[in-house]
C-alpha cells in the first residue's frame, strides 16, 4: 500500500487520515481496536480487564490473522470463564477457531441436559450434528426413538456417551 507511487498531496492514501481509514474486509473498527487495546495493554498489565465477549472477539482476529500467543491467551481466558458460554457457542468457537479442546466437553453438556437443543440453537450447526447430538442425547437419557423402541445403551455418564457416538467431530481436529 505504502510501497506504491504516492501523489504529491498524498490525501487518497488509505491510512494517511481518519476519512480514508486503511479498510481489512471482515474486521470492524471496534474488533481492531479490541486487538490494538489488548496489544497495548499486555504489555503493562498481566491480565487485561476484558469480558468474555471481548476475549472471544480478540480469539477471532488472532486465529484470522495467526497471532500465535495473543491466540494462546484468549484460548486460556476463555477456557477459564467458560461457564458464561452455552454448549452450542462453545461448538461453534471450537469449530471456527480451530479449538479442538472445547468440542467434547461441549458436546457433553448438550447430551447431559435435561432438554434437548431448542430451535435456535439446532439452528446455528449442520444438520447432521444436530441429529447425531439428538440421538446422542436421547440414548443417554433412554428417551424411545422414533419406532417406539427405547434406545437400550446404559452410559457411566455423558461423556462416554460422547465418546462412543460423537467422537467423529472431535476426533478428527486432534489426528
Amino acid at each position: 500500500m505504502f510501497s506504491y507511487p504516492q501523489a504529491p498531496d498524498a490525501k487518497g492514501v488509505e491510512g494517511r487520515t481518519d476519512a480514508k481509514p486503511i479498510v481489512i474486509p471482515g474486521i470492524s473498527v471496534e474488533s481492531f481496536e479490541l486487538l490494538l487495546g489488548f496489544l497495548h495493554i499486555r504489555r503493562y498489565d498481566d491480565t487485561p480487564p476484558f469480558s468474555i465477549a471481548e476475549w472471544i472477539e480478540i480469539l477471532r482476529i488472532a486465529t484470522r490473522f495467526e497471532f500465535g500467543r495473543v491466540r494462546t491467551r484468549a484460548i486460556e481466558e476463555i477456557t477459564r470463564e467458560e461457564h458464561q458460554l452455552n454448549a452450542v457457542e462453545e461448538i461453534l468457537l471450537s469449530r471456527d477457531c480451530d479449538v479442538p479442546q472445547w468440542m467434547r466437553p461441549a458436546l457433553t453438556k448438550l447430551v447431559a441436559r435435561a432438554t434437548t437443543m431448542t430451535g435456535a440453537e439446532a439452528a446455528q450447526l449442520p444438520l447432521d450434528m444436530v441429529v447425531d447430538i439428538w440421538r446422542a442425547h436421547n440414548s443417554f437419557h433412554g428417551i424411545e426413538n422414533h419406532s417406539g423402541q427405547g434406545f437400550h445403551h446404559r452410559y457411566v455418564d455423558a461423556d462416554q456417551c460422547v465418546a462412543l457416538n460423537l467422537s467423529s467431530y472431535y476426533t478428527l481436529h486432534q489426528a
